[in-house]
């Protein structure tokens, strides 16, 4: 990878997402202005999450009524829409050739969402990726985990 590129790493989990940027591969991460995020509907308890009433199917034998069951884990959709999120805000930045080059870093859900979400821009930027939660982890060790010899 050559030197002076703008590297682009961001770091989530289904609750939280930070970009850190930094100019060579190893070197010193600080934050994207801007570039930190979050989504507190994955600690809401499902009741939260859902209508109170489910929708209504008429049963087709006869004239009953049925509640029908969500289709979907409610805490499984959010983390969905907060993947699209993320990967929309990356593809803008893109676009905007505001990066060279993209590490995603995120559980291995997460990293499954955030790829099915990318657009063509960010995904041609895509280098490397950590199927880990490093989300709580100080900025130091953060940085130990993004050395050029342990990504792939």
């Amino acid at each position: 990878m050559p030197h002076n590129q703008r590297i682009w790493t961001m770091v989530a989990d289904a609750g939280s997402a930070c970009i850190y940027s930094q100019k060579l591969l190893g070197g010193v991460l600080t934050p994207v202005e801007g570039a930190r995020f979050s989504n507190p509907a994955v600690h809401e308890p499902s009741r939260n999450l859902t209508s109170d009433r489910l929708p209504r199917s008429i049963d087709s034998a006869g004239s009953q009524r049925h509640a029908m069951e969500p289709r979907v884990d409610p805490h499984r959709q959010t983390k969905v829409v907060f993947a699209r999120q993320l990967a929309d805000y990356i593809e803008r930045q893109a676009e905007e050739n505001k990066y060279d080059k993209l590490i995603l870093v995120a559980p291995p859900q997460l990293l499954g969402d955030l790829h099915a979400a990318l657009g063509k821009h960010a995904e041609k930027r895509l280098t490397a990726e950590i199927d880990k939660d490093l989300t709580k982890l100080p900025l130091k060790e953060l940085a130990k985990h993004l050395q050029p010899e342990g990504l792939r």
